[in-house]
């Protein structure tokens, strides 16, 4: 419809929308940096602009305890959403298993577990592990040549390499 333009262009279907760009919607500047989700609050009538309440993103750090479960699913007992409590819907980037410590970065910015967790992206997995008793030099060894872990899918049920 031409409602949208990007540092004056009319904006097509699949333009990008870079750092400092200026974006407008009827001629009005949108602060599009700091959007989540655009949710009227006034349907417009012909003639009318909608009115749209702008939040800026939330970035949660969380130290996660053992026990809790990194899934937003909250019919799951101890799952990370619950634990935080935040008012906005936000979700982890990444996870961490249950019986894991560790830092977890929360977010209702839904460009930044896409972009970290795409498939393509294939981002090394480091760990600090505390080993019961002395590990020898020949692990040490065996582990830095990598390991294949091997488990059940939940999708299908069968045993694959990951």
């Amino acid at each position: 419809d031409g409602r949208v333009c990007i540092n004056g262009q009319l904006a097509g279907s699949g333009d990008r929308v870079w750092k400092g760009d200026k974006v407008t919607f009827d001629g009005d500047v949108v602060r599009w940096e700091q959007l989540n989700i655009l949710q009227p609050q006034e349907k417009g009538g012909k003639g009318r602009r909608s009115k749209a309440r702008v939040e800026p993103f939330v970035y949660v750090k969380y130290w996660k305890p053992r026990g809790v479960v990194c899934t937003t699913d909250q019919s799951i007992r101890g799952n990370i959403i619950d634990r935080i409590n935040h008012p906005q819907r936000i979700f982890p980037v990444g996870r961490l298993d249950k019986d894991s410590t560790g830092l977890i970065l929360l977010t209702s910015d839904g460009r930044v577990p896409n972009a970290v967790l795409r498939s393509g992206q294939r981002h090394d997995k480091r760990y600090i592990v505390r080993a019961d008793r002395p590990v020898a030099a020949r692990d040490v060894a065996e582990l830095a040549s990598g390991v294949e872990i091997t488990t059940i899918a939940q999708r299908d049920r069968r045993s694959k390499t990951l």
